[in-house]
């Protein structure tokens, strides 16, 4: 639902009113920005786990864990560079955005590790919030 109304919704309906009209464009244009906006709500829930759980708030971290969340979230952040990808592709966009995409999908995919406190050499932005879904 976050990604409908603060992804596709807001691009959808900025294309509407500036050109009265629709065109299939914009479904891909919105995919990555409704993925993006999931996971920065997402992520934003894996800090209150201990929290929520006590008072027992139903939020998708709690319902999912903190193990399996993580995986969500990586999945998600590939179907983001992936979307941006085939949007690009089906837009007709330069290599240079095709390049820029490529970069993003492997810096989500690698950086994965290194964000929940796993490999990848980074600190574990998410350290002590989350297990790594990479293992």
């Amino acid at each position: 639902m976050i990604g409908f109304c603060y992804g596709w919704l807001p691009v959808a309906v900025g294309f509407y009113l500036q050109r009265e009209g629709f065109v299939p464009a914009v479904h891909g244009v919105a995919l990555p920005i409704a993925f993006s906006i999931f996971n920065v709500i997402l992520v934003n829930e894996f800090p209150d786990y201990p929290a929520d759980r006590a008072v027992g708030k139903r939020n998708l971290v709690v319902r999912l864990g903190r193990e399996r969340a993580s995986r969500v979230y990586l999945l998600v952040a590939l179907l983001t560079g992936a979307s941006l990808l085939g949007t690009s592709w089906w837009l007709g966009v330069g290599k240079g955005l095709l390049a820029f995409a490529l970069l993003l999908a492997a810096l989500a995919f690698g950086g994965a590790g290194s964000w929940s406190g796993g490999g990848g050499g980074g600190g574990g932005a998410l350290r002590g919030f989350a297990p790594s879904p990479l293992g």
